[in-house]
Formats: structure tokens, C-alpha cells, sequence
């Protein structure tokens, strides 16, 4: 196919035999799918997923001949084009907090822990829930997950999950056995 090469590995994710798109046609498609806003970053203005920009960097047979595109989150991409690969074990972080900024000089390469780090730090000085009920001693829920990471939760909106959880339940038993009588 036109404007791809066949080449193994390279970028962060391609495999043997991926048909992965020039380096030129990368950094053209990303410098199109970006802007530089008011506040320095350049957002990625192209598809996107949970806030990262997303760019098809190749193309891969599947068995039965699918050909199915690869697609690799823009930021990413593009420090390696300018960069070169990361390091084994380190990942990038936006300092500037925007998963859609692409700007080189919002990123720093860190290890996840660290990474992970910041993002609870982050969400360490949040005084509302999502719902906008305030984080207080006696609105906050505080546990450790499974994993071992400590979370929060707002007390209200807990207990209307909960309230609305049972309701459903309920409703659903009422619809169960109204069912069996007719």
C-alpha cells in the first residue's frame, strides 16, 4: 500500500511485519492534528481517547487477511520521532497536567511510580467531588484498594449508590415476582 513501509519493529508498539507509515507522513499528520493554545500547550485536535491524542502510526495483516490500522498515542509518537526511544521502564509525563497537550517541552521522561505519583498528588488538592459536594471529615470516605493504592470518596454520593442500588434491586424482585403470579 502506498506511503507505508515494511519494516519490523520501531516505534513503541509495532511488531514484526507491521506496515509502519513513514517518519516524514508521521510528523505531517501530527503537526495537522495540532495547535498551540493560550497557554502554550499544543492540543492534539485529531481522535482521541480518555484525553490522549491517538495517531495511526501502521497497519497490521490479522490471520484471515483483516487489515486492521495501529494506533499509538500522539505524544508518544512524536517524542520518539524528535527524541528517540524511552528508556526501558520509563513513560512520559504531561507537567502541564493535559493528557491532549503533544508540546515536547510539557514532557518529562519518569518512571511510572513517579508518574503515578504526581497524578494522586493531583487529585490530593481536589476540595469537591465530581458532584460538587465539598471533601470534608465528615463527607470523606477514605480506603485502600486491593491493589494497595489509597483512595477517597464523597460520603453523599456514596450513599446515594447505594440507595439508588437497593431501589434497583428491589424494583427488579417486584418485576420477578409480579412475573411468576401471571
Amino acid at each position: 500500500m502506498h506511503g507505508l513501509e515494511q519494516r519490523g519493529p520501531g516505534l513503541h508498539g509495532t511488531r514484526e511485519g507491521d506496515r509502519v507509515r513513514p517518519r516524514a507522513d508521521l510528523m505531517v499528520s501530527i503537526l495537522r492534528m495540532s495547535r498551540e493554545n493560550e497557554n502554550g500547550c499544543v492540543d492534539w485536535t485529531g481522535f482521541s481517547q480518555h484525553g490522549y491524542g491517538l495517531v495511526n502510526v501502521a497497519k497490521r495483516l490479522m490471520p484471515g487477511g483483516q487489515e486492521i490500522c495501529i494506533y499509538k498515542k500522539a505524544h508518544r509518537v512524536l517524542w520518539e520521532l524528535v527524541e528517540g526511544p524511552l528508556p526501558h521502564g520509563m513513560c512520559l509525563d504531561h507537567l502541564c497536567r493535559r493528557k491532549g497537550c503533544i508540546s515536547l517541552l510539557h514532557l518529562e521522561v519518569v518512571t511510572l511510580a513517579e508518574n503515578t505519583r504526581r497524578a494522586e498528588n493531583q487529585n490530593v488538592g481536589k476540595t469537591h467531588c465530581v458532584n460538587g459536594h465539598e471533601f470534608t471529615p465528615l463527607n470523606t470516605y477514605n480506603f485502600t484498594a486491593r491493589n494497595g493504592n489509597k483512595h477517597r470518596s464523597c460520603v453523599i454520593c456514596r450513599n446515594a449508590a447505594a440507595h439508588a442500588h437497593k431501589e434497583r434491586k428491589r424494583i427488579a424482585a417486584l418485576t420477578a415476582s409480579t412475573q411468576e403470579q401471571s
